[in-house]
């Protein structure tokens, strides 16, 4: 290599203008495999340091987002996709890729539901993740804005509908093609149990149903009562132990504990 030869860095490493940082980002191939370099590549969420594609969000890095992928393009029927609980948009982007690398035109969409406030966005009972996700952000904080400006930036806009609006409020009646579900919106039990009975139902036959926090107690009552109640409707994806925590699925030997995949059956 001659001594005039300039080696770059990664894009994300560099900071060129905004003006150069789009026209390169527009030339990029924005796959799940790259965005896979970009997952929680940033101070704290806030989107702060050289990373300029970093997306955060509260699921682990190279674990989670994988097994989302690979449920929505390996084990979900063809269809549409409902997600409870959006956030900065690290599930949402990831589900996107996966429909547009599966089906590479967007003949199905990702319904990403959120109201984006600070009071119903992320809560759980007693881990304090409202403080750590809101309370400690800078004042001129724009949660959705956020949100809408990540989705852009990986290119994924056609393959999505927002809607800014609560689980519970939000009119699923011309959603067709449901082939997967992921919930991940408020933890407490009586707002998931209804997220459970609301989406699960609205799904097809054979849909994939996927949720995070399954170790949490309130989403343990949810789920133990939505299966009390509808005992043949949910078929585990993979291996559980007795306390119903996910040990190994098909793809992965060493799943998120956090993580819990089923399969709507036939008939329940």
């Amino acid at each position: 290599m001659s001594s005039s030869t300039q080696v770059l860095a990664p894009l994300w490493e560099t900071s060129p203008s905004q003006a150069e940082w789009e026209i390169l980002v527009g030339k990029m191939n924005k796959t799940f495999e790259v965005f896979e370099k970009h997952i929680n590549n940033c101070d704290n969420g806030y989107q702060e340091g050289d990373d300029r594609l970093a997306v955060a969000g509260p699921l682990t890095g190279g674990q989670e987002p994988l097994d989302l992928y690979v449920l929505a393009t390996e084990h979900a029927p063809e269809g549409n996709i409902i997600e409870i609980g959006s956030w900065l948009g690290l599930s949402t982007i990831t589900l996107a890729l996966a429909l547009k690398e599966r089906y590479k035109e967007p003949i199905y969409k990702l319904y990403a539901i959120d109201p984006h406030d600070k009071d119903h966005s992320i809560v759980s009972e007693g881990i304090g993740t409202v403080d750590l996700w809101f309370d400690a952000a800078p004042k001129y904080f724009d949660w959705h804005q956020l949100f809408l400006d990540n989705i852009k930036k990986w290119d994924v806009e056609d393959y999505i509908e927002v809607r800014r609006e609560f689980s519970h409020d939000s009119d699923i009646s011309n959603i067709d093609n449901v082939s997967m579900v992921w919930i991940d919106g408020d933890h407490r039990e009586e707002p998931f149990y209804g997220d459970l009975n609301k989406f699960v139902e609205k799904a097809d036959a054979d849909a994939v149903i996927a949720m995070h926090d399954q170790h949490e107690h309130a989403v343990i009552r949810a789920l133990k009562r939505y299966k009390d109640e509808n005992p043949n409707v949910l078929e585990p994806i993979g291996t559980y132990n007795d306390d119903g925590i996910l040990i190994e699925v098909e793809w992965n030997s060493d799943p998120s504990f956090m993580m819990g995949f089923y399969r709507k059956k036939q008939h329940g």
